[in-house]
């Protein structure tokens, strides 16, 4: 699996368990997927600013159809209403 930005470059970040948090999520996603590769990227659909807060981050979550979110600890499971 290839994981390149459109210019062909690739920012990869190792991650292990100095942050355990983050690092048992992407264990735990691992497992549940068996894909081992997240991909960070801007939180945003287009035309529209980068999400400021909870609440931009949840709204633009259910517009475009994004079924978890994670912040600091909390998992927000979020639903078209």
């Amino acid at each position: 699996m290839h994981v390149l930005h459109v210019d062909k470059t690739a920012r990869l970040q190792i991650v292990d368990n100095r942050n355990l948090s983050f690092y048992q999520l992407l264990t735990k996603f691992y497992e549940f997927t068996n894909c081992p590769i997240l991909i960070n990227t801007s939180f945003n659909s287009g035309g529209d600013p980068i999400v400021l807060d909870v609440q931009d981050t949840i709204s633009t979550s259910i517009r475009i159809g994004v079924e978890y979110v994670v912040l600091g600890k909390t998992l927000y499971k979020t639903k078209k209403q």
